[in-house]
């Protein structure tokens, strides 16, 4: 079911601007749920610590709204002075209660009186305008209880913060929220598109093919160059029907709720053989297991064209997969065969530079490989447990994440590399694959060997002490920062200051000595949504002073030591992939500390006393952090340095202008 709400406050009078962007997709054939909601409160419950406006400020946004009301012929009256709708609000929650039918009609009706003519909302206009809707008055009056309207304004409140939204008005469109009265164009592609996905893809693609015939020439080679630009994809190439695999983009976008991970069941086991054998790869390809994966460890493998397996005997072979690395153009890369009634599929991943993740079926059991940076990047691990995906192989690239990688996505890791390989569970538990053994990948997903293990970080565990330096604990014991999870908050402590941090807060900005420090939070089982982490990442390097230093906190409200174990390999790979400090409350105690060294391999402080101690120096140095993360950006440093340049320079402008 398509969700299209609009989130407003009758005081409020970019709502009433909002109202008439809503126009725009008056065509598409969509309803629209009105949610009034008090915008003081949604502020407040969000975290939001909004300033009061300069008489300068007020100014520019009047001329603003008369000049959008101009353009678009919109009868507008500006209220000078923050004015009260309370009168308003609670008729219309009464309506949202027991007469939902008309409360669009009633919303739009009091917004035209406060901001289109400029009359407030009495007990006499209410009744009046209750008449020109078809209610009845004396029903509202006489039905009117203060205390059901104030539980079903909390809950749209809480509603409204689970939409993501924390002030008004907002259009929420799936899983877009657009908070912008200028926006009707953006408003109608967004609601277009939603609108578009609930149809039958047949229907639409055809209607686009249609659509696209019709156009001129010039007009359809412009759009076609469009579509291979915006898409990436530099040429089509003909995959059989049998083969579920493709180039899969990820965008890092805010993922959502619940964040539980999806454990689909596999319903049989399928077989995984290492491989050693010597010779050419037709022949190890022939030789390979059928109904299996099979994992080449045989160094030297070279990429032969498909006309080399003409001469096996592909329609009486059964199915299998046979994966080996290569060095392909120079590239460290990842070969895969597959092979489905008859038809053999031969792909390389990580040609070219480029990240490529293939998916495909081995019977009953899909699978997904990827190699090139896509195996570093475990926002891939939650896309294959998005998904489904039972066996994810990677291409290992020296950095350990594989048993991140099998946390994250629920599902088997298969970890390649020249040298060897191994397998990791969805508990992060790692066994090494010795060459002509035979694995059974079961549904519980789960090692249960002899030769397993527990998964431990490899790298020292000794405290950093030096002069200069940040420590973590409780403030009485002399620590420059208290963490603690208070229910559902993160409290941040120093000696001069404290904040709570609610889980839809991005970051809070701490300032001890000369070290500035961007408290990035994850709450509880958010810290498995790798995409969220990076999304929020993002959005902090954005915004925090450019000296700051980013520190993932993760904090409960109660832990299990054995869910600490499961989550231990997910720290790790978290220091390494982001190059950043993570921290782990539980309760009222900080429980670990995860740092990265100076080449970039995570490990685990312990404790000194009551405190952990943590090198400033080492925090300062995030350069690698922002050269990585915009590498997923798809931009350079000198561009992003730039942009914050200008945005810091505007700024400055600005507080010039005002003084």
């Amino acid at each position: 079911m398509m969700k299209v709400r609009f989130y407003f406050d009758y005081s409020d009078y970019r709502s009433y601007l909002m109202m008439h962007s809503l126009g725009a997709i008056d065509g598409v054939p969509v309803q629209v749920q009105w949610v009034a909601v008090d915008a003081y409160s949604l502020r407040a419950l969000s975290g939001s610590t909004a300033r009061g406006q300069t008489p300068l400020e007020r100014e520019f946004l009047r001329k603003e709204a008369l000049r959008f009301c101009e353009r678009e012929g919109i009868e507008f009256v500006w209220q000078p002075d923050w004015i009260q709708c309370g009168t308003a609000l609670q008729g219309g929650v009464w309506m949202m209660l027991y007469e939902a039918g008309n409360f669009e009609a009633y919303s739009r009706r009091v917004l035209e009186s406060v901001w289109g003519r400029g009359k407030m909302i009495d007990a006499s206009r209410l009744r009046a305008i209750v008449e020109e809707i078809g209610g009845d008055p004396e029903r509202v009056f006489r039905d009117l209880d203060e205390r059901a309207c104030f539980q079903y304004q909390d809950a749209c409140l809480q509603e409204a913060l689970s939409d993501g939204v924390f002030d008004v008005p907002a259009l929420v469109v799936g899983d877009a929220v657009i908070g912008s009265f200028e926006s009707g164009d953006e408003i109608l592609r967004v609601v277009l598109t939603e609108y578009l996905r609930t149809l039958p893809s047949s229907l639409v693609l055809s209607s686009l093919a249609r659509h696209l015939m019709s156009e001129p020439r010039e007009a359809f080679a412009n759009q076609m160059g469009e579509f291979v630009r915006r898409s990436g994809i530099r040429q089509s190439v003909a995959v059989s029907g049998a083969m579920n695999m493709g180039r899969i983009q990820h965008t890092l976008v805010s993922p959502k709720v619940p964040w539980a991970l999806p454990k689909t069941a596999v319903g049989m086991g399928v077989p995984c053989a290492v491989s050693a054998a010597k010779g050419d790869a037709v022949s190890m390809f022939s030789a390979s297991r059928e109904g299996a994966i099979t994992v080449c460890v045989t160094p030297g493998v070279s990429v032969c064209e498909a006309s080399a397996f003409e001469a096996l005997p592909l329609a009486s072979m059964g199915t299998r997969v046979w994966v080996s690395p290569v060095m392909y153009r120079d590239v460290l890369s990842l070969w895969c065969l597959y092979l489905e009634k008859g038809t053999l599929h031969s792909v390389v991943l990580g040609m070219d530079g480029h990240d490529l993740v293939l998916t495909g079926m081995c019977g009953q059991v899909k699978w997904m490989a990827v190699a090139g940076e896509a195996s570093r990047d475990l926002n891939l691990a939650r896309l294959a447990a998005h998904l489904g995906v039972h066996v994810l192989i990677r291409l290992d690239m020296g950095e350990g994440m594989s048993e991140a990688a099998g946390v994250l996505a629920s599902a088997w890791v298969v970890e390649i590399h020249r040298a060897g390989g191994a397998l990791c569970d969805m508990h992060g538990h790692r066994c090494p694959l010795s060459p002509g053994e035979v694995w059974t990948l079961e549904d519980s997903r789960t090692l249960s060997a002899p030769s397993t293990e527990l998964w431990t970080p490899s790298a020292p565990r000794t405290l950093l002490l030096v002069e200069k330096s940040v420590s973590f604990g409780e403030l009485v014991a002399g620590a420059d920062v208290e963490l603690a999870c208070r229910g559902a908050d993160l409290t941040v402590t120093t000696a001069s200051q404290s904040s709570s941090i609610s889980a839809t807060r991005d970051f809070a900005s701490l300032r001890i000595d000369d070290v500035i420090l961007a408290i990035v939070p994850l709450s509880g089982e958010q810290l498995f949504v790798s995409e969220l982490a990076t999304y929020r990442l993002l959005s902090v390097f954005n915004r925090m002073p450019r000296k700051a230093t980013p520190i993932f906190v993760n904090y409960w409200a109660d832990l299990e030591f054995e869910m600490l174990e499961i989550m231990r390999p997910v720290f790790s790979a978290y220091a390494a992939m982001f190059l950043i400090p993570v921290v782990l409350v539980v309760g009222s105690q900080i429980v670990e500390i995860w740092l990265v060294n100076a080449q970039g391999v995570p490990y685990r402080i312990e404790k000194d006393d009551d405190c952990f101690t943590i090198d400033a120096q080492e925090l300062l140095n995030v350069d690698r952090g922002y050269e990585k993360i915009l590498g997923q950006l798809g931009t350079d440093s000198e561009t992003f340095i730039a942009r914050l340049e200008r945005i810091e320079k505007v700024g400055k402008s600005g507080k010039e202008e005002r003084g």
